[in-house]
């Protein structure tokens, strides 16, 4: 997918790509799943990611809500 794919599938929250990427917020430091239901970011503070472990490597934690998600499917995220 290309990033105007991914930033298409977060503005529509997408939950089936949610195995796909996560994204990060840059003036958060957060990143979470393309359906996390907080309010939509700016896209320019918008980073896309393949998976969590890159996220974190770059800088990012995890969102709450996307936890219980990472670690009943850990194999898949990471």
């Amino acid at each position: 997918m290309h990033e105007d794919e991914y930033w298409q599938v977060v503005l529509e929250k997408d939950f089936t790509c949610d195995r796909l990427f996560v994204y990060g917020v840059i003036s958060t430091k957060i990143y979470c799943r393309p359906s996390c239901p907080s309010r939509k970011p700016h896209r320019k503070n918008v980073r896309f990611f393949s998976n969590c472990e890159t996220a974190e490597k770059s800088g990012f934690v995890l969102v709450c809500a996307v936890v219980q998600i990472k670690l009943q499917q850990n194999h898949i995220w990471n």
